[in-house]
């Protein structure tokens, strides 16, 4: 049998990822880092380094302003991919292996609002960081594959 405070633990991890698959708006306090993209220009990041943050990642925002982004965080390198859940905006998908861009997928739509099924976009090889930008900033930025960039956390 289930020890109370274990059931606990996967009553709030239950809700919680349900209240994401249903469309439902976490407010997270996320740590602020810098990038200085491959052209120099640095772009302030809100860092998502939890399974809840990845998840919700992006989603709910009305905008993101240039020289804003969203830079997500795992421990390991993987090939990670990532859906358009709940997203309202336009974004530019950039992997990274450490410091060296791996990918680039440019203009990623949000999805239609009648899309009940959305496929994930994956990269060609496996990245240990993400970051996402308004559509079109890649580019602007000098992000192509092989770039290298430079984190201030």
């Amino acid at each position: 049998m289930l020890s109370k405070l274990l059931r606990s633990k996967l009553l709030v991890v239950f809700v919680f990822y349900t209240s994401v698959l249903f469309g439902q708006e976490q407010h997270f306090k996320y740590a602020h880092a810098q990038i200085t993209s491959p052209n120099g220009e640095v772009i302030e990041v809100e860092v998502a380094d939890t399974d809840a943050k990845r998840t919700q990642g992006l989603g709910f925002r009305q905008e993101l302003p240039v020289g804003k982004g969203m830079l997500f965080v795992f421990d390991q390198k993987k090939r990670y991919g990532f859906w358009m859940k709940n997203m309202k905006i336009a974004i530019d998908i950039i992997w990274l292996n450490n410091h060296q861009v791996v990918d680039v997928l440019a203009n990623v739509q949000p999805p239609e609002t009648s899309q009940v099924s959305l496929k994930p976009f994956y990269p060609k090889t496996a990245a240990n960081f993400v970051l996402e930008l308004s559509a079109g900033e890649a580019k602007r930025l000098g992000f192509q594959v092989g770039s290298v960039i430079r984190y201030q956390f």
